[in-house]
């Protein structure tokens, strides 16, 4: 898929025939996935305009985020550090003492 121009209806094809392997292996393992807490993400850059991908198991629906946090860390799709500095900047605010 690297470099070729990819149909939306066949990414999210594969992205749910894997979404259904990993839940399979997740079963057979004695383990299982949290829906309410499992999320995607698409990247793209500021100017390019992404069509909406739908990953469904079992009648529900994967949400598709903008920006989540992982590890400490603020994610969004741009890849822009905006949301994280902002997102830090108040506690470091609080954390610095003036005479």
């Amino acid at each position: 898929m690297h470099g070729a121009t990819v149909k939306v209806t066949d990414l999210e094809w594969n992205l749910n025939w894997v979404f259904k392997k990993m839940n399979e292996w997740c079963n057979r393992n004695l383990l299982s996935l949290n829906f309410s807490t499992t999320c995607f993400m698409q990247f793209h850059s500021k100017s390019t305009f992404t069509k909406a991908i739908y990953i469904n198991y079992d009648n529900k629906t994967i949400s598709n985020n903008t920006d989540l946090k992982f590890l400490g860390l603020l994610i969004d799709s741009t890849t822009s550090w905006k949301s994280h500095i902002a997102m830090i900047i108040p506690g470091t605010e609080s954390n610095l003492f003036y005479d």
